[in-house]
């Protein structure tokens, strides 16, 4: 029976490289060494990334106490059919400095030719966000590529209530932080 079925298997991923390979058939040893390639493949962004939604002046409102905080707008978007725009700053649980210059020359390129209100980021802890998925979705535009480019999936925040309900919990999340990385 074991048999029967690893040869099954066998079988099946032969045929699976010889379709994308083009070949009428490949062996076991050609599988071994063929190669697939996935950059365009995502993959879910691990518990100790640090994210950052970019900001602008504008974002900010103040507290009673007179702090600085960010309001839900930050994370609002009214595009609700597409995920949440994010930004990788680090990896290791901290914000990466070579991460955050290469970041930060993406969005000047990007300011040049839109001129938004940039001025850095609000960050939040992965870890703080594990029943979300989010991924890597590196930004592959030839103009201006991004490949700490991180998408939050909406597909449970799909209208213009549960978006708003998204946002004001990254808010939360990043006010309790309080993280706010400027340029």
């Amino acid at each position: 029976m074991l048999a029967t079925c690893y040869q099954h298997l066998k079988n099946k991923l032969c045929s699976l490289v010889s379709a994308i390979r083009g070949n009428k058939k490949a062996s076991l040893i050609e599988v071994a060494k063929t190669s697939i390639d996935t950059s365009d493949v995502e993959t879910e962004v691990s518990i100790s990334t640090i994210l950052g939604r970019r900001i602008e002046e504008k974002h900010f409102t103040t507290d009673e106490n007179g702090k600085k905080i960010c309001s839900y707008k930050s994370f609002y978007d009214t595009r609700v059919n597409e995920d949440l725009s994010l930004d990788a700053l680090g990896y290791k649980g901290n914000v990466e400095k070579k991460i955050k210059n290469d970041v930060a020359a993406i969005v000047n390129k990007h300011n040049q030719i839109n001129s938004s209100g940039f001025i850095g980021w609000v960050t939040i802890r992965k870890k703080n966000l594990q029943h979300h998925k989010i991924f890597h979705s590196p930004d592959k535009n030839p103009l201006n590529p991004n490949p700490y480019h991180c998408s939050l999936d909406r597909s449970s925040y799909n209208n213009t209530q549960t978006a708003r309900s998204l946002a004001y919990e990254l808010m939360t999340h990043a006010n309790d932080e309080n993280n706010f990385l400027y340029l």
